[in-house]
């Protein structure tokens, strides 16, 4: 599944989001219905209120008028706890038993419609990952609800979750869990606890705010969904968006672009993957829009403020055509190699044999000796990128290299201008600037080739077992 988060609001009083959620997804998060402070209203008598799930069925509604499946976010979440449950005075067994009502009269209302819940969220914290938040045990946050359910309440939610819908997927989600770290060790260990011990937890839920990557070791994300799935849970990416680097970056659009094909490809290689889930449809919607924490980190979804589509909309859509196998979004074949017009985002061009996949500056393609040169931008396995650059009045030139690997071996750069080679260079897959001399001031214009050399390509059987980007950035 495909999915989006969002509110009922914005999808009743916007219709350019209404019609995106309709056309482009068929899964729906309600953002905040199914929060307790959304639909719970506590009266002063400890254990008592009223539920008003008007919003939640609206919600509901709409996905079942559009053909969509709808993912319950999320019964206990120490952040959404209405004022004045925190005024009651009660025993843990009676809190105990206020938990199981609440979690029998929520999931028995929306039996059938919602079979998908986050039964808990954000119960885990590690010092190193997530900062000074009050713990206890091997790792548990501590909140409202372990102080009043008691320091087991993780195992005892989701047994009684069970019993309230035993049809239902029960998951738990959390954040900054996507790669192998502290934090996703600890709860990897935990469930596997859980599960020898029959809690009957059936989903893991990786939140998917990606605001810092590691391009060294990318195995540990795909190795980290792996051993879940390993541990026989289903997995979902479920508040899916990428805020890498500020949007005045010039490469901001394309380095998010290649992110989200990533992680979606990491995901549908997976089967243990029931769904992805883009936490925002429109840039300004998005929970860092204008979000004081996180400055400049706001257009991170897959259609920009005006609800067009953006460069990491068609590289989430091509992980999913090159999963399937499938031509891709363009609109067929273009020019064979060399320069010449740049091609439309999304467009496809078949270029001597190997295929090109245009995500704003950014191209992706799998084929041996293959070039194509716009801008400075070029994927290759083992290639060259050539241009016509006016050197009048430089003496040394500076390159940066902006490498994306699927692996640690270097990839190798060869520099030459006007045919003579003035350096070569092995560059990590950190972005590395270059300088060197041009032997002698320089006029006019000359031709400035890099030779790039991808030693994952294997010539013998064809097989290219990694994309792997460069990008090229004279600087005079």
């Amino acid at each position: 599944k495909i999915g989006v988060a969002t509110r009922i609001g914005y999808l009743e009083n916007d219709p350019v989001q209404e019609n995106i959620a309709k056309k482009e997804f068929n899964m729906l998060v309600p953002d905040d219905e199914f929060k307790m402070d959304t639909y719970f209203f506590p009266s002063d008598t400890p254990g008592k209120g009223d539920f008003d799930f008007s919003q939640a069925n609206r919600m509901v509604d709409f996905a079942e008028k559009h053909g969509m499946t709808v993912r319950g976010h999320s019964l206990f979440y120490y952040a959404n706890i209405p004022d004045g449950v925190y005024n009651w005075d009660m025993t843990q067994e009676q809190w105990r038993d206020w938990a199981k009502f609440m979690l029998c009269r929520v999931m028995g209302e929306f039996e059938g419609r919602v079979e998908i819940w986050d039964v808990v969220n954000e119960v885990i914290t590690v010092p190193e990952v997530d900062g000074p938040f009050e713990s206890y045990g091997p790792g548990f946050r501590k909140t409202f609800f372990s102080d009043v359910l008691g320091g087991d309440y993780v195992p005892f939610l989701f047994r009684e979750a069970r019993k309230c819908n035993p049809n239902a997927k029960l998951y738990i989600n959390d954040y900054s869990i996507e790669a192998t770290n502290k934090k996703s060790t600890l709860l990897y260990n935990l469930v596997k606890d859980y599960l020898a011990d029959n809690v009957p937890i059936d989903g893991i839920g990786f939140q998917g705010h990606i605001q810092w990557f590691n391009y060294d070791s990318q195995q540990i994300y795909p190795n980290n969904f792996k051993r879940f799935a390993d541990a026989g849970l289903e997995l979902s990416i479920t508040e899916f968006d990428v805020a890498v680097l500020c949007a005045d970056d010039p490469d901001h659009l394309s380095n998010q672009a290649d992110l989200y094909y990533r992680f979606v490809t990491w995901a549908l290689q997976n089967p243990a993957f029931k769904a992805v889930v883009v936490w925002g449809i429109k840039d300004n919607y998005s929970w860092l829009h204008n979000n004081p924490q996180f400055p400049c980190l706001g257009d991170v979804l897959l259609f920009d403020s005006d609800g067009k589509k953006k460069p990491s909309y068609f590289a989430f859509q091509q992980a999913i055509c090159d999963h399937q196998g499938g031509s891709g979004p363009g609109p067929g074949p273009g020019p064979g190699p060399g320069p010449g017009p740049e091609p439309e985002v999304g467009e496809q061009k078949d270029i001597g044999g190997g295929k090109i996949r245009v995500f704003g500056k950014h191209f992706l393609y799998k084929s041996n000796g293959v070039q194509f040169n716009t801008n400075g931008w070029i994927l290759v396995s083992t290639g060259h990128m050539e241009t016509n650059v006016d050197l009048s009045g430089q003496s040394r030139l500076k390159m940066k290299f902006v490498p994306q690997l699927a692996g640690n071996q270097a990839p190798k750069v060869k520099i030459s201008v006007d045919g003579t080679v003035v350096k070569t260079k092995s560059i990590s897959s950190n972005p590395t600037v270059i300088n060197f001399s041009l032997g002698e001031t320089l006029e006019g214009i000359h031709t400035l080739r890099v030779d790039y050399t991808n030693d994952y390509y294997n010539p013998d059987t064809g097989a290219d077992r990694n994309v792997a980007l460069i990008k090229a950035i004279w600087i005079k």
